[in-house]
């Protein structure tokens, strides 16, 4: 598991932790597309020293270092100072969270658990401590805490090819194959995601969205929109919110 360390510049002294770590706390951002640095600004700006959470794990999969794990955190109003905080980009009263931030989410969880020789029970919501709805109505919890056994690795490719199919598309000389070929290529080149296509593409536009963490509506919204941009700006990408030839190859691994 790597973690991704972060050069904060902080407003302060940290406080270290005195009390025996007893409890992990689990937060979402309620902000579908962020970074680790993004909160450290909003902390910031709330007069706090920085980011109040020790981990920030993002849909991709990655995962930040906030503050450091034997300091007090500032992400749960009178249980800082016996836990760690850990906060997963998205909106889960909203969105549904991606496979990828799942796993990585349980691969941490685990790790911490081990390490301070903690037990499941020991993972708690925001909302248990708090008048509050973090982390989310949608957030799966049982999934990350209770090592429940990830889904099966999905062909995105093959996911790809049976959304343009549904779409109207075809496949004529090698059908639905799982493998990104000319032919894929080619189809994903016109099979277009975009805002102004939300009624040709409903079927693809669901996929996106499910691989984004959104609301799979098949819509592409403003929601949509923005965070396709945001996903091409992350990458490198023409930053134009269309999911055409070059962001879905991102968007399978090739």
């Amino acid at each position: 598991m790597n973690i991704i360390e972060v050069e904060y510049a902080w407003a302060g002294e940290l406080s270290r932790r005195h009390k025996k770590l007893a409890r992990l706390i689990l937060h979402h951002a309620a902000a579908s597309i962020c970074t680790a640095m993004d909160i450290h600004r909003w902390h910031l700006a709330n007069g706090w020293v920085g980011i109040g959470y020790h981990f920030f794990v993002r849909k991709d999969g990655t995962i930040y270092r906030g503050r450091p794990e034997n300091t007090v955190g500032a992400h749960a109003y009178g249980a800082n100072y016996d836990s760690i905080g850990v906060c997963f980009e998205g909106n889960f009263e909203t969105e549904f969270m991606p496979l990828a931030q799942r796993i990585a989410g349980a691969e941490l969880v685990k790790d911490l658990l081990t390490r301070y020789g903690l037990t499941e029970d020991a993972v708690i919501r925001h909302s248990d401590v708090c008048a509050t709805a973090c982390p989310g109505r949608n957030f799966p919890f049982d999934a990350i805490v209770k090592s429940e056994p990830a889904a099966p690795i999905e062909n995105r490719v093959l996911s790809v090819q049976q959304a343009a199919i549904a779409d109207g598309y075809k496949f004529p000389r090698v059908g639905a194959d799982g493998e990104w070929g000319s032919e894929c290529e080619s189809v994903a080149s016109k099979c277009v995601v975009k805002k102004r296509l939300i009624y040709t593409t409903r079927n693809a536009t669901a996929l996106v969205q499910r691989w984004l963490g959104l609301e799979a509506d098949g819509l592409c919204g403003k929601q949509t929109d923005a965070a396709i941009r945001e996903l091409q700006r992350t990458h490198g990408l023409t930053v134009d919110g269309a999911v055409g030839k070059n962001t879905w190859k991102l968007l399978v691994g090739r």
